[in-house]
């Protein structure tokens, strides 16, 4: 069984067993009756001081067993108070009131701070006091308790004895516990909720004392039986201020109680004394004296909301403010709010500023209403503290309290004195901090009470949203103009970058086209013409196109043509010669950075002799061609014929297809030869001689006539080697020339040769078919 239900067992039990006593020693007394009820209120008490299993528990476990204990002795007192006036009972009241003592120096002594900077000092939490009562207690307890134990050994015991120390130790008890509250309320003033506990305790036992005290002078009662009432009704008051969850319910409490008595308790005592000087009249008196109590109780209820302990002076102009702070719009709400707030502080010194921390700035209001803002910033440890303080509010107090023992709050204690500042309220959303509300340090009345601080926190909730939608306007047009910058930086980039790109573009294309010259020098043989046509339409249309190339036909020149032609000629063209054997090693083709396959990104891939490749590169490249690169390949034979023979991969078989086109060899370009011959002797006279060289018309026919096996390398090769034999003086290439070079005429040509027939025209020489 836990402890809480046992406890309540046995307070429960000894109550019932006080009441018990009672109505068998008064035999069936009416008052006996309504003690036997009194085990309930164990358990209501017990009910209402029950953990919090909803939220977060605002009590101390210490707070709420001694607020039990309170409980169990206020029961105990009544019970045996309903009972007889034999020593027993009396034991029974003064053990009850005892209890109840000791249980409310207890729970006053574990009040629970709400958190933040300022702590509890070990001497706040001292049960000494408890202690120091329990002494009184002791004896008036024991005396009774012996004489109805040991009626035979106490016969001399005067009852004036126990009446004295009855009344000792409700005195003495109740100076405790006034004590116990005003240390309690100077030791932990810096903490928010706890000095508003700790007053009602000392307001609650002092009401008790007096109103004891007038009661016994005034003969209500006397004083043995009103003094442990009033020790009673302080403790259960103390115990209430000390073991309730919320603070205002104490405080609200507290000013009732204190209307209430103030108006109430002069009429009561001025009956009871009317009555005993006109006795003969008591019962007007009394009607009187009940009317004028009732209206006196109504009047009190609305005096209470009004004045009182713990009623803020500052309240009224924060909750002002706060409705100030209700206009839609944010910058009006903004200054009508610290108008308000610079009105109710005091129009003299510095006013009350809102620190925006987006953008970093300070916004205060001057005697006319304006809005003046101003860069600021407020250290961001001071925002931390206060924002993990109760209510995210931070008094300088509070930091002046903890400051030899935090001493990393003494920079910031400096700051909010250079800034004359004695609060900081932190303003926040959903993200975090957005800004700070500070109450200068000159200001008429400061957030001291709990309801100031609370109404200050509500002002700054308030802010929030005001502070949201305007810091979010400004923050946009900071993001507006940051933007812009960036635009215009990103657009100066994106120009530089472009110019950048088409220089590296103009680059690439001015690469191809100079291996594109090659093959435009002259294509007017039907052969040139029709290759050329069926090389742009494959280019146009984005595949793979295949090259069979003869010995000696310049391929680099008609894949340059290709790449022109497609929609990558401003990309790279990357040529890979397979008889390189550096462009055997597989580990290159497998490299994502230095493989040909990304090196050609957005251009061409041109393969020369891809047949001669390692399988796997053949491989690799059929499988990891990207989409944004061309494939041109030249291959000596045709691409069913080298994958027949396994000299090419089934895989760049069928990347490939049947998209082939045969060059035109020499042999079939005899209206273009007259031209390539002279372009070449162009270059190589240049080259040579800084002077380009002609070729004799007989030399030129005996060349037309000519086969050229070897293609464009055998024709650069023969006029090359005429031109280095050809006399510096002479300007063209005669057949002497050619055949110093090793050229060979045609058979047929030598009469033409010797110059002893006319010079025939050039003939016109078969053209290949193209696939």
């Amino acid at each position: 069984m836990p402890w809480h239900t046992r406890s309540l067992w046995i307070a429960a039990l000894a109550v019932a067993y006080a009441a018990v006593a009672g109505l068998w020693a008064t035999g069936g007394d009416a008052s006996t009756w309504f003690a036997l009820l009194l085990p309930l209120a164990c358990v209501v008490g017990w009910r209402l001081t029950a953990e919090d299993v909803r939220g977060d528990d605002t009590l101390d476990p210490g707070a709420r067993s001694a607020a039990r204990l309170t409980i169990a002795g206020a029961a105990l007192f009544t019970a045996s108070r309903c009972g007889a006036s034999a020593p027993g009972f009396v034991a029974g009241e003064n053990l009850g009131v005892a209890l109840a003592a000791m249980g409310s120096l207890w729970a006053i002594a574990r009040i629970k701070p709400l958190g933040g900077l300022a702590e509890p000092s070990p001497s706040a939490r001292r049960l000494d006091a408890a202690a120091f009562a329990a002494f009184f207690w002791v004896v008036a307890a024991a005396l009774p308790g012996a004489a109805a134990m040991l009626p035979e050994r106490t016969e001399g015991l005067d009852p004036l004895l126990i009446d004295y120390a009855t009344v000792a130790a409700s005195i003495g008890s109740l100076g405790v516990q006034l004590f116990a509250a005003a240390r309690l309320a100077a030791t932990r003033r810096a903490e928010i909720g706890v000095a508003e506990r700790a007053q009602a305790a000392l307001w609650l036992g002092s009401i008790a004392l007096a109103v004891g005290i007038l009661a016994a002078a005034a003969q209500v009662l006397p004083p043995e039986r009103v003094l442990p009432i009033a020790v009673v009704l302080a403790s259960v008051g103390a115990a209430f201020a000390a073991a309730s969850r919320e603070p205002e319910t104490v405080l609200s409490v507290l000013r009732l109680t204190l209307a209430t008595t103030g108006l109430v308790a002069p009429i009561a005592l001025g009956a009871v004394y009317a009555a005993h000087v006109r006795p003969a009249v008591a019962g007007p008196i009394a009607f009187g004296a009940a009317g004028a109590a009732a209206i006196a109780a109504l009047v009190a209820q609305r005096l209470a909301h009004r004045a009182g302990p713990g009623s803020g002076r500052l309240l009224p102009a924060l909750q002002a403010a706060t409705r100030a702070a209700m206009t839609p719009d944010p910058e009006d709400a903004l200054r009508s709010a610290l108008f308000e707030l610079r009105g109710a502080l005091g129009q003299d010194g510095d006013p009350p500023a809102l620190y925006r921390f987006f953008p970093a700035e300070q916004v205060s209001v001057d005697r006319a209403g304006f809005l003046h803002t101003k860069k600021a910033e407020m250290p961001p440890r001071l925002v931390s503290l206060a924002d993990a303080e109760p209510e995210r509010i931070l008094r300088i107090e509070v930091m002046h309290a903890v400051s030899v023992r935090k001493p990393e709050v003494r920079p910031l204690i400096a700051w909010m004195e250079d800034n004359h500042l004695s609060a900081v309220s932190v303003v926040r959303d959903v993200d975090g901090p957005i800004g700070a509300l500070t109450v200068p340090a000159g200001a008429r009345v400061a957030p001291k009470a709990l309801s100031d601080v609370r109404a200050l926190r509500q002002l700054s909730d308030r802010l929030a949203a005001v502070l949201g939608v305007s810091s979010m306007l400004s923050r946009s047009r900071e993001r507006e103009l940051v933007a812009r910058g960036d635009l215009e930086t990103r657009e100066a980039e994106r120009a530089r970058l472009a110019t950048e790109l088409g220089r590296i573009e103009g680059q690439f294309e001015a690469v191809a086209k100079s291996f594109e010259q090659r093959a435009r020098v002259a294509l007017y043989s039907p052969a040139a013409q029709a290759a050329v046509q069926r090389l742009e339409q494959l280019a146009g249309v984005d595949v793979p196109v295949t090259l069979l190339t003869s010995p000696g036909i310049d391929a680099v020149a008609w894949a340059a043509l290709v790449h022109l032609a497609s929609a990558r000629k401003k990309g790279v063209m990357v040529i890979v010669d397979g008889t390189n054997p550096a462009e055997h090693d597989t580990a290159k083709w497998q490299d994502r950075v230095a493989s040909p396959l990304a090196l050609a990104a957005g251009g061409t891939l041109v393969l020369l002799d891809a047949h001669v490749l390692p399988e796997l590169v053949q491989m690799r490249i059929a499988s990891g061609l990207p989409a944004d690169v061309g494939l041109v390949v030249a291959l000596p034979g045709t691409v069913d014929s080298l994958a027949a023979s396994g000299k090419l991969s089934e895989a760049l078989a069928d990347r490939l297809g049947d998209r082939s086109v045969a060059l035109p060899a020499l042999s079939s370009r005899g209206e273009d030869l007259s031209l390539l011959v002279l372009e070449t002797l162009t270059r190589i006279g240049k080259r040579l001689r800084q002077a380009p060289l002609g070729i004799d018309p007989r030399a030129l026919a005996a060349l037309v006539d000519y086969d050229f096996p070897g293609n464009d390398a055998e024709l650069e090769g023969i006029l090359f080697r005429a031109a280095l034999v050809t006399p510096p003086e002479a300007r063209a290439v005669t057949v002497r020339e050619l055949e110093t070079a090793g050229f060979s005429p045609p058979p047929g040509s030598e009469r033409r040769a010797r110059g002893t027939g006319p010079l025939p025209q050039p003939r016109r020489k078969r053209s290949s078919k193209t696939t």
